[in-house]
């Protein structure tokens, strides 16, 4: 389990870094989406949707942040299931940076 945490806590720092790839994060992270959506404004909300969810994730669990107020995950499905989810959209990133 501690392997599957420490690479959830690796892939959440690797999706910090590429938000910020044209600059500053909350203005980078948007030019981002709207590179991957390739101009169709439904993708753009659904992945721009996905990149705030994921964002609030990684800002209520024990994934980035350890104060006492976040929650824990304890079950590696749950591990799997959010490093998946992340890495599915980093996947997706990169590709259209390529």
């Amino acid at each position: 389990m501690e392997d599957r945490v420490h690479a959830l806590e690796k892939i959440w720092d690797a999706f910090e870094r590429v938000k910020t790839f044209f600059g500053e994060k909350k203005v980078s992270a948007p030019e981002l989406v709207k590179l991957v959506a390739n101009g169709n404004s439904g993708m753009e909300k659904l992945i721009g949707d996905e990149a705030k969810a994921l964002t609030n994730i990684g800002n209520t669990f024990h994934i980035r942040h350890f104060e006492t107020d976040r929650i824990e995950i304890t079950d590696n499905k749950h591990i799997d299931y959010l490093f998946y989810r992340m890495s599915s959209l980093i996947h997706l990133f990169l590709t259209e940076l390529e």
